[in-house]
């Protein structure tokens, strides 16, 4: 049974395959090793048809965008490997703009070279002004909301002769990801019925004054076992259900379905209605949550000085320890979205009609 609001600077040189990493590691290298997953093939945005494709046009600059956690570094890699010698570098929060010199550049999180605000469009737009003016190869990822906003005020795209999307991953490359990064995995189990069904039920917790809330249970169809049984074309077994929901659930975004089943799995079994959402989907954000929560899909990370010079008019402090109560961000002198905060931040920002 579910229930609807359910609560519960790195660079690198790299020549002949072989790579030297220096300066702060923006994260641990094993997590990076766990982490790096082949993402779905590249859709193109505009240029070449595929990352190869791009990769194989001599002194060409290309972008990769995606949502967050959702595959960048991964595509990036990729285009380490493919290039003969060269630099890679991940921009900061607050960091300055990469230099281009004569060898092949691979930059990591260009959206944080800007700042939502007056005055905010410096670093970044000196860097696009490198990119268009050189002759070297260069491969840079952005964050996909970053990447529409600048796109509409900044003409983001038009240093780069090929733009690439990271797409949604299928419920089974989330499953073969899911299942070689956790072992051993649990035993999949059908409900505590016995048996599984394309009907659930959903309880409606509502209101009343002067009582206690009142439980509404209602029957709806079970999507994520329509959508098994439309894929086997037969009765779908429990895994297949699992690997549906978790696809629903996340977006098709490995980075929040691994944050997803991290957070719902941890003992010898599973069920479908084990997964939910970490972050309580129902949560409207005030007019200021609301702000700082947009920053923060559209960044993933940001400093706090950056964040109090772009919403110099909300309670910050507070707004942030609300956000982080409820699961959306992680709190420090960078502030952080979360993974598994992401599609209820969407959809948050979607009902306040939020423009990237």
């Amino acid at each position: 049974m579910e229930t609807v609001a359910r609560s519960r600077p790195y660079t690198s040189r790299f020549t002949g395959g072989r790579r030297e990493t220096t300066g702060n590691i923006f994260m641990p290298l094993a997590r990076q090793r766990r982490t790096m997953v082949s993402t779905p093939p590249l859709e193109s945005v505009t240029g070449a048809d595929s990352l190869n494709d791009a990769l194989a046009d001599p002194g060409a600059s290309v972008a990769v965008i995606a949502d967050p956690f959702a595959g960048r570094e991964a595509a990036l890699d990729r285009a380490e490997r493919a290039l003969d010698g060269g630099d890679r570098t991940r921009v900061e929060p607050e960091g300055g703009p990469p230099s281009v010199g004569e060898e092949p550049l691979v930059v990591d999180d260009c959206h944080h070279l800007y700042a939502r605000r007056v005055g905010g469009f410096d670093r970044i737009d000196a860097f696009l002004d490198r990119v268009a003016a050189s002759s070297t190869q260069v491969v840079t990822s952005w964050n996909r909301y970053s990447w529409q906003y600048l796109d509409a005020t900044r003409d983001v795209a038009d240093p780069f002769h090929h733009v690439l999307s990271v797409p949604a991953m299928a419920s089974d490359r989330i499953a073969d990801a899911i299942r070689a990064r956790n072992e051993p995995l649990p035993t999949f189990e059908s409900p505590p019925s016995g048996h599984d069904s394309m009907f659930t039920a959903v309880t409606y917790e509502i209101p009343l004054p002067r009582r206690g809330p009142l439980s509404v249970e209602i029957p709806v169809v079970d999507i994520d076992y329509v959508s098994a049984w439309l894929g086997a074309r037969d009765v779908p077994e429990p895994d297949a259900i699992v690997f549906e929901r978790l696809e629903r659930l996340s977006g098709g975004n490995l980075g929040v379905a691994s944050a997803i089943w991290e957070q719902c799995v941890s003992g010898e079994a599973v069920v479908p209605d084990d997964l939910y959402r970490p972050v309580d989907r129902s949560f409207d954000p005030g007019d200021g949550a609301t702000e700082v929560l947009g920053v923060a899909v559209a960044k993933e990370a940001v400093t706090r000085d950056e964040l109090a010079a772009v919403v110099p008019d909300v309670r910050l402090d507070r707004t942030l320890h609300s956000l982080a109560d409820h699961g959306f961000l992680t709190v420090d002198d960078v502030v952080r979205l979360r993974p598994g905060g992401l599609p209820s931040a969407l959809e948050s920002l979607k009902r306040r009609r939020w423009q990237w």
